[in-house]
Parts: structure tokens; sequence; C-alpha cells
């Protein structure tokens, strides 16, 4: 009972903060300045609070069409978050150093190629074993080690550039948090192999974590729009997880 009672909290939570954030991005004026984040938090609302839960109500879930949208949308947004930290890069770079704008630009098309390509060839490769298999959990943690990496680049490099906008670094760290404890609990499950503790551990930090995102976020937007007005100066997700393949 209060196993179901933290899922529902953290879900119903995730919905609320979600909700607030993009108020907040709009209200604030961020559809411009700040839009991929902006279509990020839209994605994350629509996945979690209308695909995924019409999905589980309409099939249960146990059902294979709740485990193939479930693991396919989390596959959408790792990629949506790692072209966010793209974005984050650009604005970060393009204005305040042009020259290493220039550097790291080519380097992230050239990681998202080598994303596209690797992606496109392991599916093909592993399509028949696609849901019958771990295989989609692993991409998925593959996908996330991977933008964990390079958010991790990124906020090594706004310690060093001067004039970087504390809101930025905010928004960056938020989204290290979301990498970050999923990634390191996973590599917990594995090492423990797949032990009970590790598992439900993993299930209420994974949502904590992205809790601590959009709570982190939400500050930065916050914080940015009172200093704006002159004061002061400046997937997460509770929905239940697939675990088991259906027949």
């Amino acid at each position: 009972m209060v196993h179901g009672s933290l899922i529902i909290l953290f879900q119903y939570g995730g919905y609320g903060l979600e909700v607030v954030l993009l108020v907040a991005l709009l209200r604030g004026g961020y559809a411009r300045t700040l839009a991929p984040l902006v279509v990020f938090v839209g994605a994350m609302l629509g996945v979690d609070a209308i695909i995924r839960p019409a999905t589980l109500l309409t099939y249960g879930l146990h059902s294979r069409q709740y485990y193939y949208t479930y693991w396919l949308t989390e596959v959408l947004l790792i990629f949506a978050a790692f072209l966010l930290v793209c974005a984050f890069f650009r604005r970060a770079f393009r204005l305040r150093d042009q020259e290493m704008w220039s550097f790291v630009r080519p380097i992230l098309l050239m990681i998202l190629l080598m994303v596209l390509a690797v992606t496109s060839v392991d599916f093909r490769q592993h399509y028949r074993d696609l849901f019958t298999t771990n295989y989609i959990w692993e991409f998925n943690q593959n996908l996330c080690f991977t933008c964990l990496v390079l958010n991790t680049v990124l906020y090594l490099l706004l310690q060093r550039l001067k004039g970087t906008e504390a809101q930025l670094q905010l928004l960056v760290c938020g989204l290290g948090i979301q990498f970050a404890g999923p990634t390191a609990n996973s590599a917990l499950v594995h090492l423990t192999r797949n032990s009970h503790a590790m598992v439900m551990f993993f299930t209420y930090f994974s949502p904590i974590c992205g809790l601590a995102m959009l709570g982190v976020w939400l500050y930065a937007v916050a914080h940015k729009g009172s200093e704006h007005s002159g004061g002061l100066i400046a997937g997460r997700r509770g929905l239940a997880v697939p675990v088991q393949r259906p027949a």
C-alpha cells in the first residue's frame, strides 16, 4: 500500500511540476529564448500525462501495447534530451565565445550523426529482439550515458567561460541530475545482478531524480524572472514501468 501511494505521489507530483514549469516558461517569455527547453518540457508532459496513462488505462500494465509505448517514448525522450544538451551548448558559446563555438559545433554534429548511424545499424541488427529481450532497456541506458557524458563536458566548460548565465548553469545541472541518478543506479543493478533491493531502489530513485530536475529548472526560471523584475540578482516520472515482457 505504501509502495502504491509513493508511486501515485511521484506520478502526480511530476505532472504538477511539468505543468507549472511549462506555464512559467510561457508566461516568462521563454517561448523564443528557450524554445528547445519549452518543446522538451511540453513533450515530457504529453508523454507522461497523456500518451502513457491513456495506453495504460486502455490496455493494462502487462500488455504488449503499454510495453511498446513506454520504452519507445522513453527512447524518443532521451533523443530529445540529447538535442536539448546541444541547444544548451549553442546558447552558452554562440555569442560569448565564437571561437569555442566554431570548435564545438562540428563535434556536436559529428556526435549526433554517429548516434543516429549507430542507432540505425543497431536497430536493424536487433529488430527481431527489440522487445523480446532486455535490449531496449540496455539501449536506453547507453543513450542516457552518452547524454550524461556530453552534459558533464558542457558543465565543466561553463565553469571556465566568463559571463555564463547562472540560469543556464542551473538548467545544465538539473539535466545532469536526471541523467546521473538513473545511470548510476542501473550500474548498481547490474553489479548486484538484479537484486530485488536494487530494483526497488531504482523504482523510487528514478522518479525522484526526475522531480529534482524539474524543481531545479523551475527555480532557474522563477529566479531569472525575479531578476528581470528588479528583485534578486542572480522520466522522474512516476508511472508504472513495464519490467516484464508481455507474452
